[in-house]
């Protein structure tokens, strides 16, 4: 992970603030078990890291409602999926953390439970997909058609491609989708140099 410095990557609203003060009046022996908890089921796309039953025993034992107590959690989240996304170093999360007023105990304690986690929750995010299909298959043909222009009876050469999507939920029985494609000599050369520019970005990151 990185530790460099870096620019801010928390943002300072009014509203990330006030989960802040919130998260810094949270007992300082209960808020690790939080972070804890919120690290190791954020991954799950379809399971929630408490409960409704358990939200509102926390809401209990820590004095807060249920707003409140919503507010820190999806901020907490949060703060774990930027450091995620930006593969923070738990020191500069820390420092990043106390810039944004967090009190110490508590910048602390998420430095040691990401320092503990953090790993394990980036490599959790990369086996995931973003997208909620993938291709599987593609077939390709060529066509030709005759141009438009009542000057020319040339035919112009196009290509038929056939994407097979999958869905990449493994619990979904969902069939296949078939996506059919049609470009031109110059839009396939166009979309030719974008797979090119993003193959090298892919191999500046391997």
């Amino acid at each position: 992970m990185s530790e460099d410095n870096g620019p801010a990557i928390l943002p300072n609203t009014s509203k990330f603030k006030a989960a802040i003060q919130l998260m810094n009046e949270v007992e300082e022996s209960k808020f690790p078990l939080l972070l804890n908890r919120i690290i190791k089921k954020l991954h799950s796309k379809k399971e929630q890291p408490f409960s409704e039953e358990e939200k509102e025993q926390l809401v209990d034992v820590l004095g807060l409602n249920l707003s409140q107590l919503n507010s820190i959690l999806d901020s907490c989240a949060f703060i774990f999926e930027q450091a995620a996304y930006y593969t923070l170093h738990p020191n500069r999360l820390a420092r990043q953390l106390h810039e944004a007023e967090l009190n110490e105990t508590q910048c602390i304690a998420f430095q040691k439970v990401w320092k503990a986690e953090g790993n394990n929750f980036i490599s959790e995010l990369k086996e995931q997909s973003l997208v909620p299909k993938v291709m599987d298959t593609v077939k390709y043909q060529l066509h030709l058609q005759m141009a438009q222009s009542n000057l020319s009876r040339l035919k112009e050469p196009t290509a038929l491609f056939e994407l097979t999507l999958n869905d990449t939920d493994p619990e979904n029985d969902i069939a296949p989708e078939k996506v059919r494609v049609e470009f031109t000599h110059e839009q396939l050369f166009a979309f030719y140099q974008q797979l090119e520019q993003i193959q090298g970005q892919l191999d500046s990151l391997s």
